[in-house]
């Protein structure tokens, strides 16, 4: 059964709005063989690539997904602000609470 924290930092990436996918490539010379079906968070991902993600890492359909793909973001804890960062999203608050 796979944990859902993160393997390194032990937090939960789900919860705050870091479900993320990268390039296979990026994703297979980060993240060792047996550990590929592990959990990891940003933060963490990008300490062990050395380097901050860039939108060009992530997956097209992920970048383009109508959920996701929007570039001004409704911030309701749905993406966290690192992945709004790093895919070049425009941040936009709600006055109303939703």
């Amino acid at each position: 059964m796979h944990q859902l924290r993160c393997t390194d930092c032990k937090k939960f990436p789900w919860n705050h709005g870091e479900d993320f996918y990268v390039l296979d490539s990026l994703w297979e010379s980060t993240i060792p063989r047996y550990k590929r079906g592990d959990i990891i968070c940003i933060d963490c991902f990008e300490k062990r690539l050395g380097r901050k993600l860039k939108r060009s890492d992530f997956k097209e359909w992920f970048k383009s997904n109508t959920w996701y793909g929007n570039r001004n973001i409704l911030v309701n804890k749905t993406l966290s602000k690192t992945l709004c960062d790093r895919l070049n999203y425009t941040l936009t608050f709600s006055k109303n609470k939703i």
